[in-house]
């Protein structure tokens, strides 16, 4: 399941409590979506994806708090969702509300399967998290003692149904965001930097099947929706694809030139350094698109990648 439609499903289930029975939903059905979105929140492309994080969240932390779909929660592997979400955005506050009421939810559902998802890592991430929450305002103190509640009740001795009892296992929907749409706008709603530096591109080193490393040079169309490049020698920008048809960059050693490459110069092309774009078929690459790159350094790599993430989230949003 994608953003897009987890996107679609949130906002049809958060008109009402019940929801998913009104929309002749069944357990089979519930189990089937959850799995998708705790295979879909661990891919590590999506990681750092803060929106799309926050979408699997709510998915869940919704039928948790319907106290539906909790086997197939903990049998999906939730609390490493969980554990690396609040490590990712340690402190972040509507992530933290979404994962607390999932935990609540499935200590106050069962108390075996509680135990499952209770890891030192999973414990460890929370607190921390609790930690570094804002308490600057009324509303920030308010979600910041909510969360320890959880916290306390996850660090005592008592039986679950007992230390959960007064935490908060109900969904409050505004923490999802399903009906905030961050680019109303598409591109234009970008930050007036992520645009510049867009348009203005920049260099990489580029891996290819049976031929030399090669500088790509790359930047947007002037109206932000096309990603351009040229390879080599080549000055004019001949090579371009639609940012919305752009399916992926994947961080690491994701494509055989890159692995075939780290053999030969493991220091340089190692994984924290390098990425590669994909797309789909089209006519001017029949087999598709795959640029796998190496950048100078990871922050140059994450960089890059944030930002192909971002554009192509403006641009494909509501798409």
């Amino acid at each position: 399941m994608d953003a897009c439609m987890q996107l679609k499903f949130g906002a049809c289930v958060s008109r009402f409590s019940g929801g998913w029975y009104q929309m002749g939903m069944d357990e089979v059905m519930i189990d089937a979506i959850l799995q998708a979105v705790c295979a879909c929140a661990a891919v590590e492309a999506h990681a750092k994806q803060l929106r799309l994080q926050r979408v699997c969240l709510g998915l869940a932390a919704y039928f948790a708090s319907e106290q539906m779909g909790t086997s197939s929660l903990v049998g999906s592997g939730i609390e490493q969702v969980l554990t690396q979400i609040m490590t990712n955005f340690a402190g972040e506050g509507t992530t933290m509300q979404l994962s607390c009421v999932i935990i609540n939810s499935i200590a106050m559902t069962s108390g075996d399967m509680y135990e499952e998802i209770k890891t030192s890592a999973l414990l460890s991430a929370l607190k921390t998290s609790v930690g570094k929450m804002a308490t600057k305002k009324p509303e920030e103190k308010a979600l910041k003692e909510t969360c320890a509640a959880t916290l306390e009740a996850a660090s005592s001795g008592e039986d679950p149904f007992d230390a959960f009892s007064k935490t908060v296992t109900e969904l409050d929907f505004k923490f999802t965001e399903w009906n905030v749409d961050p680019y109303p706008n598409g591109v234009h709603d970008l930050p007036s930097n992520v645009k510049e530096a867009l348009r203005k591109g920049g260099k990489l080193k580029v891996f290819l099947p049976e031929k030399e490393k090669e500088e790509i040079r790359w930047r947007s169309s002037q109206d932000l929706n096309v990603f351009e490049w040229c390879m080599g020698n080549d000055q004019d920008y001949n090579n371009r694809i639609p940012i919305v048809r752009i399916r992926n960059v994947a961080k690491g050693l994701v494509h055989p030139a890159l692995k075939a490459a780290a053999k030969k110069e493991p220091r340089k092309v190692a994984a924290k350094f390098t990425m590669c774009l994909f797309g789909p078929p089209n006519d001017d690459f029949p087999e598709g698109v795959e640029l796998p790159m190496v950048a100078k350094s990871q922050k140059e790599r994450d960089a890059f990648v944030e930002m192909m993430v971002q554009w192509r989230d403006a641009a494909t949003y509501n798409f």
